[in-house]
């Protein structure tokens, strides 16, 4: 079984926050309350734990509205195959994502930036005529 990047749950104790941007605007975080939907992105863990795993945790509509500040080949929700844990979910809450997912396309990120090269200095190249016409003289 493959590790899927994102899954859907009910909050069980109601002390996760919402990492999305429309929760923490007012710069506050916004606890996600129990037995509620939320969503989790789960990534390599990174400064204390780099051997195990980070999970981030949303309501359901603010992570779809971060799919709009990713690059394009980010990694996204497309299908609910991509969302693990989708079986267990109610039948509203299913409905819920099924919708939200048809109305975000999946390709609205931006492309990655290219990163551009310092332009090479033009060195000319070795002459073959000035090896070859000494070579010749110093035969004769």
């Amino acid at each position: 079984m493959t590790q899927r990047t994102f899954r859907a749950e009910y909050a069980t104790l109601g002390t996760a926050t919402c990492r999305g941007k429309l929760c923490s605007a007012h710069g506050e975080s916004t606890r996600i309350p129990k037995n509620s939907l939320r969503l989790c992105k789960i990534g390599r863990g990174a400064f204390r734990n780099p051997n195990g795993i980070t999970k981030h945790y949303f309501h359901a509509e603010c992570l779809f509205e971060t799919f709009h500040r990713l690059h394009a080949n980010s990694a996204r929700v497309t299908c609910t195959d991509d969302l693990s844990g989708y079986d267990a979910l109610e039948r509203a809450d299913q409905q819920r994502l099924v919708k939200l997912i048809a109305d975000w396309p999946p390709a609205v990120g931006r492309p990655r930036a290219r990163k551009r090269r310092a332009p090479q200095p033009a060195h000319p190249a070795p002459s073959s005529d000035s090896s070859s016409s000494s070579s010749s003289s110093s035969s004769s």
